[in-house]
């Protein structure tokens, strides 16, 4: 058997260029190539090559040995160091911060392997990721080139020209030591005798036990026995030269020692023969790609795989001849051109699952799954799609392209057979024809679509081609044929794209559906595809109108529907495949995704994308193999669809796919460049390691690396992969697992994977091999994951148990703390519950016991209230009689001779009622200190002035009794914050007493002085004076009320009302009074006044100017002094004026009508009520009212007298006994004109009604003045032609600013003078006061209409400015025009 080989012509002139040689090389082999009319080689490791470079990861560029472990990870030794790769990711590892080239790794346990390095052996713990420190016994290095392992705690190690057989053991370090690796030599054999001579490689034999096979320098083979050391054999391999071993391998009888230089020398153990396989020769030594072998190893199906310094070769027996070998080479591929690959290759290591992996020097890692060279391909020396793949009876491949037209396989098709193709002449006489379909229908008969609008038929029987005109109504079609689909009542349907044609095979003759009519459509449908599923129906997939159904009828009429990508909200419509597949199911190919769809619901059920794992959105074919599988060409690739996991597994073999057939189990893909085949079954499903390992521990997006602390927590102590628990603090729950197993396959591994018990159901990992979880509660969970293999089936599951270990704060010690210190509460909390359940008792004692007192002092005042209220009114009934007792005393003193007995008599009668009335207004006075009512009068007096003043009545008092008076005042001014009247009042007081208890003959004394006294400045007044005393005991009582000396003839009079007063007086000064009483000595007060105002920063007070003496409110109410009025006056306003008294009192009812009756109308009403509807009836002049009464009291009856506007102008003067400050002020404030106490004067009374009648007769004139000269001039001076004349024109002015005595004068015709001398006769005005007067009055006129404004009136009445209007108004009437226009109200 001939075999194709590009040998590598530069190599063999010069095997060891340098790198710059090298490229120019590749340069030569370039040109060599663009010459020669060869297609470039592609050899079985050439497709689809990954590499690994220091860019991915790896410590170095150059790799020197290769190792894959039990688990599946790949270890690389590099010249750097030790990388390890996962099919993801890349760690890397050295023994010491140095340089470090490993030159070879082998397994020593399950957790170690050996690591040599220049010349040494170290340990690297590769499920901790630590490289251990050795011990040996004479603690020194022991030095080996290479190791065979024997067992997991021996190994045999080459060390020169001995062979040692080492033992070593895992020593646990003690507190601070480390963890270390004891090795101990228990056998060493000196097998060498030349002197020189050390060994250079070994390898176990395969049939002789434990027997082993070595090589030397000088090119010896020797075969040691163990067990009979003496007994080895030796072969030489030269002629005693110097020989440089690289590798050495025993497999099927065949030692096969890999050599510098010489190629690869073969020992055969059975016949004892030896042969050379190198290059540059002739025969077998013409076999390699370079002489400079580094490794040979076996790759199965008896085919062994040697790396050179030039490439690889690949060494496999002779079909003819199976004793002998035959090679291809590699040095120079398709792949290792146009990528620029290493060819100096050093290490390989094979998978027997289908990975082969080889080291360069300075290159990387270059390695290729095997297991996805499954497929071979046809390549086309141009651009030529293939748009439809079709195989006939004798298995012959038919193509129709593009520009080829018809294309057939040389050969009929057979597995493991190449094809080649070649073009099929159809008789038409063109070069280049265009063929856009094909189609085989149940005769064997081959159908092709022209882009002319005709058919092409082959006949396999005449194995003839004829060409088909389709005419539609005698017209032949010219629009292009892109679909061809026979249906099971063997007619034609033929996709156009101008619509679809039903193609009569007997008559030749076409009948067009009108599509576009049933569609709604302007334009025919533009149909790429047509099928037809197991119920019958026809479906049309087009590239501007989507999938389309054709619905016949049962009488044969054909319609066709459309709209299933509106009904799923598709945006693009463009079908290019269509599929119905044995399940009954509709598979279409859009050229934006993949859609299934369902005949017997009539809709689009599932659609996919790249979204959803798809290689490519361009969906170009679809096919079905035997197994029922979906397999569907893209734009970037081959993927295979899993109907029952509803994934799609992507093969990028072959990208800008077209069209695709299945047939003699095998799978056709065509594009533009090449056609690809295989058998779908040769594809190995499942993963070569069944097993998923979890490769990676991401915490809060950190790698997670062994020993390595996350938050303060060491996570790992070993590999992530080989542990089965780890806990993570709650600082640590968000975390990432990645997991992976290790196919390195370019194929998609999906995988199932869930974290119980927070995920029940299986997750799907499609594009990615890591899950993340984050914020997730304490509590242990466990991680499961697992391999999906396309059949449906699962892998096993591998398995992680996570604890996430609470928060500080919900951990059992802080919660003990909690639950310790929730009790301590509990406790404290009983214990504050006791506590304040004896404080509510305590408080609802206390409560009950300020009930029962604030129950006492409610009665207190009820009380206090009652007794006011009756002291109100004893003082009311009081004041009543005294009323009738001293006004007409007054009355009988006036008419009396002051010097008859009669006249001392009503003296004497008179005196005591005055002190019964000074009684009952000290009574009263006395309940306002009770209820709180009495308010300072503040201002700044001088005490001493005002002492002063009060002491000078007292002077002449003083000589009537015969007693001794003296005052002591200091010099200067003492000024105090007090109140005047009260001060003064309590001076009296006390003065008064010692006056009244003082015999004629003694002596009173009043003294002002200053005192300090705990810091306070104080005013003291002393009143002391030489009469009776006062006993002990009624010291005690002598500031309290209602105290009388029953008991002592000299204190039988009332004595406890005045210094009651005092006292009261001082209090509310913030001051003192004290009493010293010697009892027939005499006695003395003293107040004590504080001096500034601080003391009353919490009283409620009212500053008045001390110049006033007393406040603007008092002089509001204060009454103004009664002059006599005129008897002509007092007539004059009393003539025909009216009287109302309202009094209940019928006495003193009666009593007042008798002062008025002689002058006055008198009417009388006995209650409030009455008295308001006697007012409205007769309208007085006056009301006199009493306060106190039945039904309504006095001020109710004065504001509705006020409300009411025909009795609003009545004055009305109240006449009561309740004197004080609060009743006068409510008195005002409800209308009164004047306020009069009981018992009062007769003459004051009679004045003060004279008075309030003749104002307001005055104010009655001056408001009417105006008003009446217009009337009496009309009505009562007729006959006075000039007056009326002179009005006239006045009225007629009116408007005239400018109008004066000299424009009347003119209108009168007549001067000035005589204007003036006939109006001062008659009338007492001036001419210009008349015109003013008549003026202000038409204001009051137009005022009343209420229907100007001031502005407007006083332009009307010939005022330029409302201000001179408003002065003449206010002297006129005596009131401003706006109140003169609220009082009209």
């Amino acid at each position: 058997m001939r075999f194709f080989v590009c040998s590598d012509l530069i190599s063999f002139i010069c095997p060891k260029l340098s790198n710059r040689m090298k490229h120019l090389n590749l340069i030569l082999i370039i040109l060599i190539l663009s010459c020669c009319p060869l297609h470039p080689a592609y050899a079985f490791f050439d497709k689809d090559i990954r590499l690994l470079t220091m860019r991915d990861g790896l410590a170095d560029n150059t790799i020197p040995c290769i190792y894959k472990d039990e688990d599946g990870f790949m270890w690389f030794g590099t010249d750097d160091g030790l990388s390890r790769y996962d099919g993801k990711t890349i760690q890397n590892f050295k023994p010491a911060d140095t340089y470090a080239s490993v030159a070879a790794i082998v397994r020593l346990s399950d957790d170690f392997l050996g690591i040599v390095s220049d010349g040494y052996l170290y340990y690297f713990n590769r499920k901790q990721e630590t490289f251990l420190p050795i011990h040996t016994e004479s603690d020194t290095a022991i030095g080996v080139f290479n190791v065979l392992p024997v067992d997991d705690s021996s190994f045999w190690g080459i060390s020169g020209n001995r062979l040692i057989l080492c033992q070593w053991e895992i020593q646990q370090g003690k507190e601070e030591e480390k963890t270390a690796v004891r090795v101990r030599i228990q056998k060493t054999f000196q097998l060498l005798e030349e002197k020189g001579e050390v060994f250079s490689s070994l390898c176990y034999d395969e049939k002789a036990g434990n027997g082993i096979w070595l090589t030397t320098n000088r090119g010896n083979l020797i075969l040691f026995h163990p067990d009979i050391p003496e007994a080895y054999q030796k072969i030489p391999l030269t002629d005693g030269k110097p020989l440089q071993v690289t590798s050495i391998l025993n497999r099927d009888g065949v030692v096969w020692v890999s050599t510098i230089g010489k190629g690869i020398v073969r020992y055969h153990t059975k016949s004892g023969n030896m042969d050379r396989i190198s290059y540059g020769g002739t025969g077998k030594e013409n076999l390699l790609s370079h002489t400079d072998v580094y490794q040979t190893i076996f790759i199965g199906n008896n085919r062994y795989l040697a790396v050179t310094w030039g490439g690889y070769t690949l060494l496999m027996p002779d079909e003819k001849n199976p004793e002998e070998l035959t090679s291809e080479v590699y040095n120079n591929t398709h792949t290792q051109i146009y990528r620029n690959l290493e060819t100096r290759m050093i290490s390989a290591c094979y998978d027997p699952n289908g990975l082969l992996w080889i080291g360069t020097n300075g290159g990387g890692v270059m390695y290729s799954d095997l297991r996805s060279q499954f497929y071979d391909r046809y390549y086309q020396d141009r651009h030529n799609e293939i748009c439809g793949i079709l195989m006939d009876d004798s298995h012959r491949v038919w193509l129709a392209t593009y520009h080829k037209g018809i294309m057939r396989s040389d050969i009929p098709y057979a597995q493991g057979k190449k094809l080649s193709f070649s073009k099929v002449d159809t008789g038409s006489g063109k070069s280049e024809e265009t063929m856009l379909c094909a189609l085989k229908d149940v005769d064997g008969n081959l159908w092709f679509g022209n882009i002319n609008g005709t058919l092409t038929v082959y006949h396999v029987r005449t194995g003839r081609f004829v060409t088909h005109s389709l005419l539609v109504d005698g017209v032949a079609n010219r629009a292009s044929v892109w679909a061809l689909y026979m249906d099971d009542k063997n007619r034609l349907y033929v996709g156009t794209g101008d619509g679809l044609l039903l193609y009569n095979r007997q008559t030749g003759v076409c009948a067009k559906l009108s599509a576009a009519h049933y569609l709604n459509e302007k334009r025919q449908p533009f149909i790429r595809a047509i099928a037809q599923t197991k119920d019958g129906t026809i479906w049309l997939g087009t590239s501007n109108m989507g999938v389309c159904r054709v619905v016949e009828s049962a009488s044969g009429g054909i319609s066709v529907e459309n709209g299933y990508e509106r009904k799923m909200k598709m945006e693009y419509r463009s079908v290019r495949s269509l599929l119905a597949s044995s399940d009954g199911n509709l598979y279409i190919g859009y050229t934006d995704g993949f859609a299934i769809l369902s005949p017997q619901q009539n809709r689009i059920s599932a659609r996919y994308t790249t979204n959803d794992g798809l290689c490519s959105n361009f969906i170009g074919c679809i096919a079905e193999d035997s197994e029922g599988h979906i397999w569907l060409g893209s734009n970037s690739g081959i993927s295979r669809y899993g109907r029952r996991q509803h994934l799609f597994y992507n093969y990028y073999i072959a990208g800008s796919n077209r069209s695709a057939v299945f047939s003699d189990k095998t799978l056709f893909f065509g594009n533009n460049q090449s056609l690809t085949y295989f058998n779908p079954e040769d594809i190995n499903a499942y993963p070569t390691n069944g097993r998923v390992l979890i490769t990676g521990l991401e915490v809060d997006n950190h790698p997670v690396g062994t020993g390595e602390k996350i938050n303060n927590q060491i996570i790992l102590n070993r590999v992530i992969s080989f542990t089965d628990r780890i806990v993570l603090d709650n600082d640590n729950k968000d975390f990432s697992l990645t997991f992976n197993n290790l196919s390195y396959s370019d194929e998609q591994q999906k995988y199932n994977y869930r974290l119980l018990p927070y995920q029940g159901n299986w997750l799907i990992s499609d594009e990615g091999e890591k899950a993340s979880y984050t914020n997730l509660p304490a509590g242990e969970y466990v991680f499961e994951v697992k391999n999906i293999h396309p059949n449906g089936q699962t892998g096993a599951v591998t398995s992680l148990k996570i604890v996430i270990l609470p928060h500080w704060s919900q951990t059992f010690a802080f919660r003990l703390f909690v639950s310790l210190l929730l009790l301590g509460g509990v406790a404290y909390g009983v214990r504050l519950i006791r506590i304040r359940q004896k404080r509510m008792e305590h408080e609802m004692q206390m409560k009950h016991e300020l009930l029962t007192v604030s129950m006492e002092r409610e009665k207190e005042r009820q009380i206090r209230v009652e007794r006011e209220n009756f002291f109100t009114g004893v003082a009311h009934e009081l004041r009543t009689p005294l009323t009738l007792i001293l006004a007409p005393l007054q009355e009988l003193m006036k008419q009396c001779n002051p010097l008859e007995d009669f006249y001392k008599k009503l003296q004497v009668m008179y005196k005591n009622a005055a002190s019964l009335h000074t009684l009952v207004d000290q009574l009263l006075y006395v309940q306002k200190i009770g209820a709180g009512m009495v308010r300072l009068q503040l201002s700044e007096i001088d005490l001493v002035q005002l002492v002063c003043n009060v002491s000078e009545p007292f002077r002449q008092m003083a000589e009537i009794k015969g007693l001794q008076f003296d005052v002591d005042l200091p010099e200067g001014k003492f000024l105090y914050w007090v109140d005047e009247g009260k001060i003064a009042s309590a001076v009296q007081n006390l003065l008064s007493n010692a006056f009244k208890y003082t015999p004629a003959g003694g002596r009173v004394l009043l003294s002002v002085s200053y005192l300090m006294k705990s810091g306070q400045g104080y005013c003291r007044i002393t009143v002391s004076d030489t009469g009776a005393g006062i006993p002990e005991w009624l010291q005690k009582h002598a500031f309290e009320s209602f105290v009388t000396g029953d008991n002592v003839p000299e204190m039988s009079t009332k004595a406890g009302i005045g210094l009651h007063i005092v006292k009261n007086t001082m209090d509310l000064h913030h001051g003192l009074v004290t009493l010293k009483s010697v009892p027939d000595e005499g006695s003395i007060f003293a107040l004590y006044i504080p001096e500034g105002k601080e003391h009353f920063a919490k009283d409620s007070y009212e500053l008045i100017d001390s110049h006033q003496g007393k406040t603007k409110q008092n002089e509001e109410l204060k009454p103004e002094p009664f002059l006599p009025i005129p008897e002509n006056k007092i007539q004059e306003t009393a003539a025909k004026k009216s009287l109302l008294i309202i009094e209940d009192n019928e006495d003193v009812r009666e009593y007042i009508r008798s002062l008025f009756i002689s002058r006055y109308a008198v009417s009388e009403a006995c209650n409030g009520e009455e008295g308001v509807r006697i007012a409205k009836e007769q309208l007085p002049d006056l009301i006199i009212s009493d306060v106190m009464m039945p039904v309504k009291d006095g001020f109710t009856c004065c504001r509705e007298i006020r409300m009411q506007q025909e009795t609003a102008h009545i004055p009305i003067l109240i006449l009561t006994a309740r004197a004080e400050d609060a009743d006068i002020l409510q008195g005002c404030n409800s209308g009164a004109d004047d306020y009069m106490m009981k018992p009062f004067n007769p003459e004051i009374l009679k004045t003060k009604v004279d008075n309030l009648i003749l104002q307001r007769e005055r104010l009655k004139r001056i408001y009417t003045k105006a008003l009446m000269l217009k009337q009496e001039s009309e009505e009562g001076e007729k006959e006075d032609a000039f007056l009326q004349q002179l009005i006239h024109i006045i009225e007629a002015n009116l408007s005239n600013a400018d109008f004066n005595v000299k424009m009347l004068a003119e209108q009168l015709n007549m001067s000035q003078p005589t204007l003036y001398r006939k109006v001062k006769q008659r009338s007492d005005l001036s001419v210009i006061d008349m015109i003013r007067s008549i003026r202000i009055s038409k204001a009051a006129t137009l005022i009343l209409e209420n229907r100007y404004s001031i502005q407007e009136i006083s332009e009307m009445v010939g005022y330029s400015d409302t201000r001179t209007l408003r002065k003449h108004f206010m002297e006129q009437f005596g009131v401003s025009p706006s109140k003169y226009m609220g009082s009209t109200d």
